[in-house]
């Protein structure tokens, strides 16, 4: 066990993957095995290693898991100034710096994406399977690029007008939000605006859909080194598109890479 502080309470597997920038690291981290400390401590590690805060970004799924890893690294009298985010905020920040004087779309949530989707199904017709239609689109939209074309003509219908709908009264919701990170990116809009990392981390990643993964690649460039973590046996979000064979890809497409079991 190494007496830097940084790496207190950390057993040697842990210690491991914290330590090992040389290569993009896959963690393995079922229930009970400090994730979050992991997690945290790579980050404080990469501080003592002189890395600068702006060029460290930490990515997770929910606000309360990065607001929890922002408060120990605070806790522990570092860096404030470490990136650490959701998905989608990552993405709302990105659109903004990318739309200079011009307004950012505002956000909607399920609630009112659904009571938009109702309403524009009613418009056209539709009144038959409402909620298996907003499913499949949820689902669809899970991918990059998206889409309808072999899909029913209702599907296809109902979402392409509610996109124009969104469109037209400068409104997104959370799926577009990342839709639109990787258009721009992968198109170079986003190119005087964006700035990769040079570590990136990312949690939950058994929860990732193909979009997000998608995101991921487009966030690292070579320079970058990544640290994933996850537990493929703990996917929630099938039914969203997200497979845990994404840690079983991250091996191949994020190469050289070491994987670590805790």
């Amino acid at each position: 066990m190494s007496p830097n502080p940084i790496l207190q309470n950390l057993n040697e597997l842990q210690e491991q993957a914290v330590r090992q920038i040389d290569e993009n690291v896959l963690v393995d981290a079922g229930p009970g095995t400090g994730k979050t400390r992991v997690l945290t401590a790579r980050i404080a590690w990469l501080l003592e290693l002189g890395v600068r805060p702006q060029d460290i970004l930490a990515m997770t799924f929910t606000n309360k898991a990065a607001t929890e890893m922002s408060r120990r690294l605070t806790s522990a009298g570092l860096s404030s100034e470490v990136q650490i985010t959701t998905f989608h905020a990552w993405a709302f920040n990105f659109l903004k710096t990318c739309l200079p004087g011009r307004s950012t779309p505002m956000v909607i949530g399920e609630r009112e994406q659904k009571r938009i989707f109702w309403n524009i199904t009613k418009q056209i017709g539709i009144t038959d399977k409402t909620e298996a239609i907003f499913e499949r689109g949820q689902f669809l939209r899970q991918f990059y690029p998206v889409s309808f074309h072999e899909e029913d003509h209702g599907l296809a219908q109902a979402w392409q007008e509610y996109l124009r709908y969104l469109d037209s009264h400068g409104l997104i919701d959370y799926d577009g939000l990342i839709l639109s990170a990787i258009s721009r990116l992968e198109k170079g809009r986003g190119a005087n605006h964006f700035v990769s990392p040079r570590h990136l981390l990312v949690d939950e990643f058994q929860d990732v859909s193909p979009a997000q993964y998608r995101l991921c690649r487009l966030l690292a460039n070579e320079a970058c080194r990544v640290m994933v973590i996850g537990d493929p046996n703990q996917a929630i979000y099938g039914f969203r598109g997200s497979d845990p064979a994404f840690m079983e890809e991250f091996l191949k497409d994020f190469r050289p890479c070491k994987r670590i079991h805790l």
